[in-house]
């Protein structure tokens, strides 16, 4: 049996600070109810007070501290009913009131319901749900987070959100993201970093060095980051974009496709076709147009983007062109990716028509699969009719092998309508820059 993995140094040193901070905050809040109310002990209200704050919820040595610091400014916060308090105490005082002991539960400041809720704090105290409807903006939500603004006990500035509570007051968002207590030493690489996830051990991992988990997609196979989980299993990012993700009508060309820019108040829902980056200056031509790509880490339009992005030598013209994609023959640019798609040619080494790709040890062009590169180059055939039906041909929703997409320009594409592979005969349609096999027969 495989030993446990040893506990960090800084882990169980942390753990230490908390528990220790945990007990000195329960000794003093039971101290200051025992004082609020002599009838009750040291047990029931030590009992109270846990029921109050369960000690598994995360923080709560800091919702301790703070019933035990407002019961020492306010002594008499459990028999007043004074709402201006922190939530733990609307909690306490329910918990108390249940076991029948003499306190008074704070109600809302408008309509006096009595509450162990109420969540919004206002001037005149604190307000229930129906209550907290603000006539000004429709909504709790906006006043309240505003109400919440104050200064940071830490860096001092003024009218900040305040994130967390340490010993010398709340702090704003930016020291917490800076505060020495988050840190810890990285149980995989060692550097004291902020833990995103914390593994078996309790070690944590930082987020350089955690991965994300990884699932078989029940639709193609590959072991990949999931982008949907559900009843099924599964589903990868690129099956989830070509399968799975909703269509809408774009707003423009009223084509149902992927949205790449949901609808705003002006502005309809837009496809990636139609979509062509946020209207900004570009930082090369300084001219206000759609600006999707950056270069340098400003703004470029599509014009300057393709006119001054990098490129690298094809290995099929040699020029130094922006790169397509990328084969086993090497980096090809749009010229002739598009040239080698148009022209499928026999695979001299398995005597198939496809575009040959690839090079062999003696230099001779073969096709991908021959090298143990695979890539489907056809597009998906929306229809067959497989006339008559025999095995091994295609029937509807799969895809035509030897029928490729074609780039932007089609040879013939005016009187393509009808070809052959081998013992197969087929029939295009076209439909923009595509074609699709519309039928499919396969001589006996």
């Amino acid at each position: 049996m495989t030993a446990p993995w040893p506990t960090a140094p800084s882990i169980v040193a942390r753990l230490a600070r908390q528990a220790e901070r945990f007990e000195a905050a329960m000794t003093e809040a039971v101290r200051q109810v025992t004082m609020a109310l002599p009838a009750l002990n040291a047990d029931d209200a030590k009992a109270a007070v846990e029921v109050a704050v369960p000690i598994p919820v995360r923080g709560a040595a800091r919702f301790l501290e703070e019933l035990a610091k407002h019961m020492a400014a306010h002594s008499d916060a459990l028999t007043s009913g004074d709402s201006h308090c922190p939530p733990v105490l609307l909690r306490l005082a329910q918990v108390l009131h249940d076991a029948g002991h003499p306190v008074v539960r704070p109600g809302c400041a408008h309509c006096g319901r009595v509450r162990a809720d109420l969540r919004q704090l206002r001037p005149e105290g604190r307000l229930c749900g129906t209550c907290g409807t603000c006539g000004t903006c429709g909504t709790c939500g906006t006043c309240d987070a505003k109400s919440r603004l104050a200064a940071c006990a830490r860096c001092g500035r003024e009218n900040v959100r305040l994130a967390a509570s340490r010993a010398e007051g709340r702090i704003c968002y930016h020291c917490y993201g800076l505060d020495p207590e988050r840190f810890e030493a990285c149980g995989e690489c060692g550097k004291l970093q902020i833990p995103v996830i914390r593994q078996d051990d309790g070690s944590g991992l930082c987020k350089n060095c955690w991965k994300r988990p990884t699932h078989t997609c029940v639709s193609c196979g590959k072991t990949a980051v999931a982008a949907l989980l559900d009843a099924d299993g599964a589903v990868c990012h690129l099956c989830y974009n070509q399968k799975r993700r909703p269509r809408r009508l774009c707003g423009r060309c009223g084509r149902l496709s992927l949205i790449a820019r949901n609808a705003t108040a002006g502005a309809p829902d837009l496809c990636a076709s139609c979509y062509r980056g946020p209207k900004a200056a570009c930082s090369l031509c300084q001219q206000v147009r759609p600006c999707r790509s950056k270069l340098q880490g400003g703004p470029v339009c599509e014009t300057c983007y393709q006119r001054h992005r990098s490129g690298s030598e094809c290995a099929r013209c040699a020029r130094t062109r922006p790169i397509t994609t990328r084969w086993p023959i090497g980096p090809v640019c749009q010229t002739c990716y598009t040239a080698i798609l148009r022209s499928p040619a026999e695979c001299p080494r398995c005597g198939i028509d496809q575009p040959l790709i690839a090079r062999d040890g003696a230099g001779t062009a073969v096709g991908g699969p021959c090298v143990g590169f695979t890539v489907d180059f056809s597009p998906t055939c929306s229809a067959y009719t497989a006339t008559p039906q025999s095995a091994g041909s295609p029937t509807p929703g799969e895809t035509g092998p030897n029928i490729w997409r074609l780039g932007p320009t089609i040879r013939r594409t005016s009187d393509i309508r009808e070809g052959s592979l081998g013992s197969a005969s087929f029939s295009y349609l076209r439909e923009g820059n595509k074609l699709f096999c519309s039928s499919w027969s396969t001589d006996p």
